[in-house]
């Protein structure tokens, strides 16, 4: 990753391994860190024969800051049916910032709190953001939502949409699947 006055911003720096992805990748070892994306990703080969594993845990939630700056993130894919907290980012919470990035053909299966950007907000802003693809939900109470699975008190979407297919049997959304604890949601329509 390249540093930049105290922010990574992560490119294709003619690393070998994979660039981009690879860096994407570590962000799960700096995760009160901030990044910023300076071009699209494709998931789609790295997920080829395996499972993209979210970034953070329920237990130590991503908290610092990811700038997409409008660029997209396209086919992720992640096969988690028993794993609680299933997105790109399995939870995040405090002053976590999720902004201005796309999620496209993406498809995300989870036991529950299961969405493609989020799985569990317990803090944190999800501002500018958007998703195309399937969200599966594999529990009795699922809480799968097209963007999040479950937004908790002191969190907030706000400027967000998702376009995608929501399976699951208790709490599923198109864009949030479980509000809990008043967060706050502002939302609009696709642009």
């Amino acid at each position: 990753m390249n540093a930049v006055g105290g922010i990574a911003k992560f490119n294709n720096l003619g690393l070998s391994g994979g660039g981009a992805v690879l860096q994407l990748d570590k962000v799960r070892n700096y995760l009160s860190s901030h990044f910023i994306l300076v071009e699209n990703i494709d998931l789609s080969q790295y997920n080829a024969n395996s499972s993209w594993q979210p970034i953070g845990t329920v237990e130590n939630a991503f908290t610092g800051s990811f700038d997409g700056q409008r660029h997209t993130i396209s086919g992720l894919k992640i096969n988690l049916p028993d794993t609680r907290g299933v997105g790109l980012f399995s939870s995040i919470s405090g002053n976590a910032r999720i902004s201005n990035i796309g999620l496209v053909d993406a498809k995300v299966t989870g036991f529950s709190n299961t969405g493609t950007l989020v799985g569990i907000m317990q803090g944190g802003t999800v501002t500018d953001a958007y998703a195309q693809g399937k969200v599966t939900g594999k529990c009795s109470f699922t809480y799968s939502g097209g963007l999040v699975g479950s937004v908790g008190q002191g969190a907030t979407v706000s400027r967000s949409f998702a376009n995608t297919q929501v399976d699951g049997t208790m709490s599923v959304g198109g864009l949030v699947g479980a509000n809990s604890e008043y967060p706050t949601l502002q939302w609009q329509t696709a642009p």
